[in-house]
């Protein structure tokens, strides 16, 4: 069925805007935390200087910060 590939390409460009949408919810340090790790490929050390906290205080906000976005795109497919 040729349907189904561009069905699923849909909702894959749909899920994308909803979780642009989701980190443009985000304070701005929560906003570099994520983009620095996953767009910019910087590590958990590079953001603590950065940001001047330690690399664990990083890795905790990351962390939580995946958990609000995982939530959100939860409720978002459902």
């Amino acid at each position: 069925d040729s349907i189904a590939p561009v069905e699923d390409e849909v909702l894959k460009a749909e899920q994308i805007v909803h979780l642009y949408r989701c980190l443009d919810k985000l304070s701005a340090e929560e906003q570099q935390i994520i983009r620095g790790i996953f767009f910019e490929k910087k590590t958990e050390k590079e953001l603590a200087m950065q940001l001047q906290i330690s690399a664990s205080a990083v890795g905790y906000r990351k962390r939580k910060i995946l958990k609000v976005l995982y939530q959100e795109m939860r409720s978002y497919t459902e």
